[in-house]
């Protein structure tokens, strides 16, 4: 029984990784510090202070890229990088699949801001194995294969400039909390492992879930600063799965919502106004009113102004209306591996050189690989795990 390769197979990532570029001080977090102080009076402050976090990572005569999702915090980033400099000095890119909100809405927020805007379709995109053992070494063979951008593309393009990120932003403005957190870490740790399971189509491992509890990491001195969930959220997901995935090794990032003043006052506020990250929202419409007019990915294709009923009723025409899933990351997987000859020429040869070796003998590769060939089931999320196994093993091999 290897407990770390369970790990890989539960969750897409292993559990045993120590990340040493990034790292989280919530040491001075105190939820008493803002009692005192209304919502109107919330909202200026934090505006100030994520205003002040971007412009830290500012310096001028560098090449500012930005990529943009249709989400939240790359569009923060954008919008406050546009208080510093010329639009015509900065650079978007979108990838992703064309239909789906992330890439259109990316595209029409570089649009609209007047950004040098580049859109990579996934649809043209050919997955080669050079490829992705270049980015299985970028990301230590730590996390899952075939979600990254064209990354020797965006090294052409944009290696020598800074590439702003998101990343950590809706954790740290509440995107980890609950209505009602849980009471104690037992419970908090089988959450975890039920919502970050990766391939639900196959369970892959032959291992209790239980066995995974000692390997979740959580940080004891920030035990009383923060709930439970967000304590694993930040010191497994984030740590182990998001900083190798998304801040692959190459690059110069920025990456602002780490900022020590940002963090300290937008998780010292009450958990109201962190629940379903309230307060950030209130914050990105009152700083940036003209970028944030713009439709989101939160909400289905609306602005974030856009009431609740509003959502739901968007929510229901994209599901039942729309000939793509709108939400697809990247690309739909369950389908492109039946119908792309490049996305399944490399996943089955990678998948069957696995089971060649022998190592993870208790799951039936042949049998998930057939199952969804024929269309019997859709394996594709087990598939990319296995891959990505195999293919991190080559990478290791050629080290």
């Amino acid at each position: 029984m290897d407990l770390n390769l369970n790990s890989f197979l539960k969750l897409g990532y292993y559990l045993d990784y120590k990340e040493n570029r990034y790292n989280f001080d919530f040491s001075n977090v105190d939820q008493k510090r803002y009692n005192n102080f209304n919502e109107e009076e919330l909202i200026k402050i934090g505006s100030g202070k994520l205003t002040d976090a971007i412009s830290e990572n500012f310096k001028e005569n560098e090449l500012n890229v930005v990529p943009i999702s249709g989400g939240l915090d790359s569009r923060a980033i954008l919008a406050a990088l546009l208080e510093f400099t010329d639009s015509q000095n900065i650079e978007t890119y979108t990838f992703g699949t064309p239909g789906t909100l992330d890439f259109e809405i990316g595209k029409q927020v570089g649009r609209k801001l007047g950004t040098k805007h580049t859109e990579f379709s996934l649809k043209d995109y050919k997955y080669v194995l050079t490829d992705l053992l270049d980015i299985s070494k970028r990301i230590n063979q730590q996390t899952i294969l075939f979600h990254h951008p064209p990354i020797h593309y965006i090294d052409k393009l944009y290696g020598g400039g800074k590439l702003w990120m998101g990343s950590f932003a809706g954790p740290i403005s509440g995107g980890s909390i609950r209505n009602k957190p849980f009471k104690n870490m037992i419970d908090a740790k089988k959450h975890f492992i039920k919502k970050n399971t990766y391939s639900k189509s196959v369970d892959l491992c032959n291992v209790n879930e239980e066995m995974f509890y000692d390997s979740i990491d959580y940080n004891e001195k920030n035990i009383n600063n923060l709930e439970f969930e967000e304590n694993l959220d930040f010191y497994n997901r984030q740590l182990k799965f998001i900083v190798p995935h998304v801040l692959m090794k190459g690059f110069n990032y920025g990456v602002p919502f780490i900022n020590k003043e940002w963090v300290d006052f937008i998780m010292s506020v009450d958990s109201k106004y962190r629940y379903n990250q309230y307060l950030y929202k209130k914050i990105l419409l009152y700083t940036f009113p003209k970028a944030f007019a713009i439709r989101t990915k939160n909400n289905h294709g609306l602005s974030i102004k856009a009431k609740p009923i509003q959502v739901l009723s968007k929510r229901i025409t994209n599901k039942f209306f729309s000939n793509i899933s709108q939400h697809t990351n990247y690309i739909d997987f369950n389908e492109a591996i039946n119908k792309r000859d490049d996305l399944r020429e490399i996943i089955y040869e990678n998948v069957m050189d696995l089971k060649n070796r022998n190592i993870v003998n208790w799951v039936d590769i042949e049998g998930i690989w057939k199952a969804h060939n024929r269309k019997e089931a859709k394996n594709a999320d087990a598939l990319v795990i296995l891959a990505s196994l195999e293919i991190h093993i080559k990478s290791k091999e050629l080290n």
